[in-house]
């Protein structure tokens, strides 16, 4: 049986080329058009449907589309988004309809900064590269390896166009009123020496227990799921100390932690 492949763009009329999908045994159609109507619809929609906005489906996107919303970044201006403009386009009507979009959009306050990147639909751009991307800005350091060597190379450049696009497009959020959640750091598990010396009353060490506990770091007892032992002097003999050698833990002084995290 013969496989058929279109020629032309349906929405433009302009010639298609077949391009190899992210997995080597996939093929896409491509209009390379920029201008066709069809695949700025489609950009349009991957990118506002990756904020999860509850009542903005793919049809409701494509009349936003026709009543000049661009970009996700367009919901949250209010000289472009607002009940007159909307009515204004004839693709919307005043009615319950409008307002549950109205208010679906004024409540979102916040937005996770994969989405957010996402929502931009950058060119070669998906969801793992947005969700790497977002780890790195959120000062977690994360690997672009096994990505698109393009894309990667543009990423190690601070001020290339796509690090700028992206910096820019979370300002505007940002002053739209919409937060970037950024994502937390895991915390660090700790385990800290018990001493006889100014202890406190559940015989940890104050000193430690106050700079552990302002570093946001859980604090266990010395087992294999510990990061490290943080004592006043690891070259003293003690059960803690050598407990943590036989388990392989790093053992790090008071002094080291507040250097290197404080």
């Amino acid at each position: 049986m013969k496989s058929f492949f279109p020629k032309i763009c349906p929405a433009c009329g302009e010639p298609l080329t077949i391009e190899v999908g992210d997995k080597s045994e996939t093929l896409k159609l491509m209009c390379n058009n920029k201008k066709c109507a069809g695949s700025l619809l489609k950009r349009l929609q991957k990118g506002i449907i990756a904020l999860e906005i509850r009542g903005l489906g793919p049809k409701v996107i494509e009349n936003l589309m026709g009543a000049g919303i661009n970009s996700s970044l367009d919901l949250f201006d209010p000289e472009i988004f607002n009940e007159k403009s909307l009515i204004a386009s004839g693709y919307f009507r005043k009615g319950r309809s409008l307002e549950k979009i109205m208010t679906s959009v004024r409540n979102t306050k916040s937005i996770p900064i994969a989405k957010a990147i996402l929502s931009l639909q950058l060119q070669d751009v998906g969801k793992t590269f947005s969700e790497r991307i977002g780890k790195n800005l959120s000062g977690i350091e994360t690997s672009y390896e096994g990505l698109q060597y393009s894309v990667r190379e543009q990423l190690s450049d601070e001020n290339s166009e796509i690090n700028t696009t992206i910096k820019n497009a979370l300002e505007t959020f940002e002053k739209s009123g919409v937060m970037i959640e950024y994502i937390e750091p895991p915390k660090k598990k700790v385990a800290t020496k018990k001493i006889t010396k100014r202890v406190a009353s559940d015989g940890m060490d104050t000193e430690i227990f106050k700079v552990v506990a302002e570093l946001g770091w859980e604090i266990a007892a010395i087992d294999n799921d510990c990061d490290m032992l943080v004592v006043q002097d690891k070259n003293a003999n003690t059960p803690e100390i050598e407990k943590a050698k036989e388990l392989g833990l790093k053992i790090m002084t008071l002094k080291q932690v507040k250097l290197l995290f404080g």
